[in-house]
């Protein structure tokens, strides 16, 4: 069992609360790593593709035993999902919105307060939170590289992951 302290703890959602890989997989099959395929799904099923999504226990074990965390997640960057997509830009813009109302309702529907949900624009944003006391936990090697290359400490998750966090008092 891995035991870390810190003073915040940041959990992605996609992966780690929400098994949106389920989703994914059920709609496309062996061609759900394929991001173009995997923006033309979001943007088709913009209203349903995260409400769909079921809980991952493992995630909800963990972010049950913390004294306080944030939720950490990211949109697909919507230069991406719009060039995915032949329609209008506007058309684009009202439905990415859908899209990450969706994965708010989501986690809100599944105990997150709102006040403890971070959504950032892309990936590549999460490591702004990052900091020598603070822990983010990701399914995504990359995201947890770069977090450590900005001083904070990575936990890559997977569903057989035994990890205890304990929170540090604030100063």
């Amino acid at each position: 069992m891995l035991e870390i302290h810190a003073k915040m703890v940041y959990v992605d959602c996609d992966g780690v609360l929400a098994d949106l890989d389920q989703v994914l997989e059920k709609y496309l099959g062996p061609d759900k790593d394929e991001q173009a395929k995997v923006l033309q799904l979001m943007y088709n099923n913009y209203t349903e593709i995260f409400l769909s999504s079921k809980r991952i226990a493992k995630g909800f074990d963990i972010l049950n035993s913390l004294a306080d965390y944030r939720v950490l997640t990211a949109m697909p960057n919507f230069k991406d999902f719009m060039h995915a997509n032949i329609t209008g830009l506007e058309e684009a813009y009202d439905r990415y919105n859908v899209l990450v109302s969706n994965k708010f309702k989501w986690l809100i529907q599944n105990g997150i307060k709102a006040d403890k949900i971070i959504i950032t624009p892309n990936r590549k944003f999460k490591c702004n939170y990052s900091s020598p006391d603070a822990v983010l936990i990701d399914d995504v090697p990359k995201n947890i590289q770069e977090w450590e290359q900005r001083g904070g400490i990575g936990i890559l998750f997977h569903q057989g992951s035994e990890i205890y966090i304990k929170n540090k008092e604030l100063e």
